[in-house]
């Protein structure tokens, strides 16, 4: 069975954070999620870090990309390691905003997502949604 990587474009008019996350990035995305059997698994500011919950990712504000080349079970695996790590205020702001190396052990959305799909801690620190969203598009047209 295939997982996914599911994309949140913010789209209510209150989600300053959201479209200040897209305008720095220069994406449409501001959140990210790995998919799996229907449960939803990132890092949230919101739900206070890694977590796992229900969403309808039928509403036209997701982008769902379907992935066939990461098992499912490798994904859990990494999620397992990391449920319950706080979210990743200090690698926000020093590695996203002010581009300083840090070692903050909270995780990002896009940051877990990346672990998830087989990324190397390397290059999934400091990986914005939009920049995970573009490498799954790279990586199912290969």
């Amino acid at each position: 069975m295939t997982i996914a990587l599911a994309a949140y474009t913010p789209h209510k008019w209150h989600d300053f954070g959201g479209r200040l996350i897209c305008a720095w990035t220069r994406s449409p995305y501001s959140h990210v999620e790995i998919v799996i059997d229907g449960s939803c698994f990132s890092s949230s500011l919101r739900d206070g870090g890694v977590r796992a919950k229900p969403i309808d990712l039928d509403k036209p504000w997701w982008r769902v990309l379907t992935i066939d080349w990461r098992g499912r079970e490798d994904a859990w695996r990494v999620f397992q390691r990391h449920i319950g790590q706080p979210y990743g205020w200090g690698d926000l702001i020093a590695q996203h905003v002010l581009r300083l190396p840090v070692s903050d052990p909270g995780l990002l959305c896009s940051e877990l997502c990346a672990l998830m799909l087989g990324l190397p801690e390397s290059t999934a620190r400091g990986m914005s949604p939009g920049q995970l969203v573009e490498y799954v598009e790279m990586r199912n047209a290969a």
